[in-house]
């Protein structure tokens, strides 16, 4: 009598802090094997009431026992399936949501194979060959892509001191560029070029960045040579890139050749806008458990395409490009990718990074960027409420 009056606040103790547990991580991981393991420690806690609790029938004071004892092991299990399948059910009706924009992508998707169905799969046989080209981790690290710590660039200090590669940043932009420093750069903090620049000196093995500030001042800068890259791309494979008067999402594309010929329709064209710092934000924690390093699509861009064919050439020529490291390919184009993650919506994803003189001596050379390569048949079916939908699918998903 006396053990089973300890044992019953102890089991008590040891399943509430067993839900709370539970609670606590499932939130955060949305993992299923956090709702296994609760269950089984509940099970196993079950049945060693039971066995040590047979002991107590002899009298009707041990069957309340029992039945506490039980109530304390059924109770955390009932609140936890229920939670479960909360979960499942909220997750129904976020895929509700998008059920017409995924059957309006399927439609594009089945007459763009169709259609174009031998280019389609040339790209995947393209893609495929190009992952064989892809930038590897650096050794001691794993394969996941994240923003590393600049490099030490390979100049010699022009005054001497810890930070004397910040006046030759520059003059190398203007070496590599013909043109003057951009404003972007210009407009930063002294402290700014000197957190992003030698934030890696002295160091022998890569690390990650591990500041969201450090990663902003590194894309804001990254931004201009991205733009001039997309250009030179766009221009070799007949790119094109969404227009101001198209609105946010969706809408007409502008021809890059036609916009270096006409004026008025290069002040018309609309680039690629940073991601904001609350979605980045946001992002590392829902889908990365903190790590700013591998939110990996601050700078990004995109360009269009009339055909398929003409995709696959400028992403040709992103591969070869002698100043880019390719370190991921997304093919969802591909007839074999499941679009259901994406409420079918499909491109190609290119993460990469650039690496010249002057990206290597401001820093840049290991911030990953983002290039998406879409045809003009799904970019000009995006739409604004059709977005807003998928950030609340989104949101629903914890994603």
């Amino acid at each position: 009598e006396a053990a089973c009056n300890v044992s019953t606040p102890a089991c008590a103790a040891v399943f509430c802090g067993l839900t709370s547990e539970w609670v606590i991580a499932y939130m955060i991981s949305r993992e299923l094997f956090y709702f296994l393991k609760f269950n089984i420690w509940v099970w196993w806690g079950t049945g060693w009431m039971i066995y040590h609790g047979t002991r107590l029938i002899e009298d009707d004071f041990g069957l309340v026992r029992i039945a506490t004892l039980l109530l304390i092991g059924v109770a955390p299990l009932t609140v936890g399936s229920w939670g479960y399948f909360q979960r499942l059910r909220v997750l129904w009706e976020a895929s509700s949501l998008v059920k017409g924009d995924q059957e309006k992508y399927n439609r594009l998707y089945e007459k763009l194979l169709e259609e174009q169905g031998d280019e389609l799969t040339a790209l995947a046989e393209e893609v495929a060959d190009s992952r064989r080209r892809l930038v590897q981790a650096p050794p001691g690290l794993d394969d996941q892509i994240r923003h590393l710590m600049p490099s030490k660039p390979d100049i010699k200090p022009e005054g001497g001191g810890e930070f004397s590669r910040l006046p030759s940043a520059a003059s190398a932009h203007s070496q590599e560029t013909g043109e003057t420093t951009p404003a972007s750069m210009s407009a930063l903090h002294p402290s700014s070029l000197r957190l992003l620049s030698f934030a890696n000196s002295g160091h022998v093995t890569p690390e990650f960045v591990k500041s969201l500030d450090q990663m902003y001042n590194q894309a804001v800068m990254l931004d201009f040579y991205m733009r001039k890259k997309v250009q030179q791309w766009a221009e070799r494979s007949r790119g094109m890139f969404p227009s101001h008067s198209s609105g946010f999402h969706g809408g007409g594309l502008i021809s890059w050749t036609e916009a270096q010929e006409d004026l008025s329709l290069l002040g018309e064209i609309r680039f690629g806008k940073l991601k904001s710092p609350s979605r980045a934000i946001e992002k590392a924690l829902r889908c990365y458990k903190n790590d700013v390093s591998r939110v990996v699509d601050i700078c990004r861009q995109s360009i269009g395409f009339e055909s398929v064919s003409a995709l696959r050439d400028c992403l040709h020529h992103v591969v070869i490009d002698p100043e880019v490291g390719v370190r991921r390919l997304v093919n969802r184009l591909d007839p074999k990718y499941d679009a259901a993650s994406t409420s079918g919506y499909r491109d190609v994803k290119v993460n990469l990074i650039i690496r010249n003189r002057a990206t290597e001596t401001l820093g840049l050379d290991r911030h990953v960027c983002e290039v998406q390569l879409i045809t003009r048949e799904f970019y000009e079916n995006k739409t604004a409420e059709g977005h807003q939908r998928y950030v609340q699918l989104r949101n629903m998903r914890s994603e």
